[in-house]
């Protein structure tokens, strides 16, 4: 599936292992470092519980608020320039929400 991009042997490694895989592709093409990244697969874990408590409670997943909570996080992460510091937060949202999305 991933032979043409050359993750094959880094996915076989790993035993398939989504959030260290996803950890390297976000560090390869969004350039986000690796402890920011699982900092994010972390504090998606944790509010994915919470969107789990919000969806039970009023069947509505609050995808947008677990975003806008992981880019309060990561706004104060030191970044190179403007545009890391936007890249990171966008694509750490992008993660938590996603996790969240999946938890219903």
């Amino acid at each position: 599936m991933c032979s043409g991009l050359g993750y094959s042997s880094i996915a076989s490694n790993l035993r398939y292992d989504p959030s260290i895989l996803a950890c390297i592709i976000l560090g390869e093409y969004f350039h986000i470092p690796f402890y920011q990244s699982l900092i994010a697969i972390i504090l998606s874990f944790v509010l994915a519980f919470i969107g789990l408590q919000a969806s039970g409670e009023t069947d509505i997943n609050p995808l947008g608020t677990i975003g806008k909570i992981t880019q309060v996080v990561f706004c104060k992460f030191p970044a190179d320039n403007l545009q890391a510091l936007q890249r990171s937060d966008l694509m750490t949202a992008n993660v938590a929400s996603s996790a969240a999305a999946q938890s219903k």
